[in-house]
This record gives C-alpha cells, sequence and structure tokens, in this order.
C-alpha cells in the first residue's frame, strides 16, 4: 500500500522517524491508526452507555443524590460498579478525573 500525504503531514512523519520516536514511517502510521480505531471504539462505548442511561432515566430506574452524596458514594472503599446498566466499571481514578471538573 502506498500513501500520498500532505505536504506538512510527510515533514511531520519524517522529523519523528528522525528524531527516533518510530522505527520508520510505516510503524508512525500504522500507530495512528491503531489510536484512531481506538477513538472510534471508545465514542461507540460512550454513544451505548450514554443510550442505556437515558432509556433507565426514562423507565423511572434512577436514584436522586446530590452532586457530594454522588461522590461521597464513589469516593468510599474502592467502590466498583457500573453507573449504567452494561457500563464499565468506574473506579476512583475516574471518580478524582470527575470531581476536578
Amino acid at each position: 500500500m502506498n500513501i500520498t500525504l500532505p505536504a506538512v503531514l510527510d515533514r511531520i512523519v519524517r522529523d519523528k522517524v528522525k528524531a527516533g520516536l518510530y522505527a520508520n514511517e510505516s510503524e508512525l502510521v500504522s500507530e495512528a491508526l491503531r489510536h484512531e480505531f481506538a477513538r472510534d471504539t471508545v465514542s461507540e462505548s460512550v454513544r451505548v452507555q450514554a443510550a442505556n442511561g437515558f432509556a433507565q432515566l426514562d423507565a423511572g430506574e434512577c436514584e436522586s443524590m446530590t452532586r457530594d452524596e454522588f461522590f461521597a458514594r464513589m469516593a468510599s472503599a474502592d467502590v466498583r460498579f457500573p453507573l449504567v446498566r452494561g457500563a464499565q466499571s468506574v473506579t476512583n481514578e475516574d471518580v478524582a478525573r470527575l470531581e476536578a471538573v
């Protein structure tokens, strides 16, 4: 497969290879594509989790709590539970990132 990049991108790729960050141009392009595919996967996961969450809200399957109650609950004893049925578990690291917002 041959790929033609715009001059600006070509220069960036060559500079990164020259700096020793990648063994060759193919390695850099492969890694960039892996990141793009991973981002697509995460975006789809977030979309599904949001749809599930809204469906639960519509069905009345929710618990009311304040922001402080939520963070206290999440911070207690390394809690790991899905916020939305079918979602990935939330860890204390996730809570810390959310609190910073």
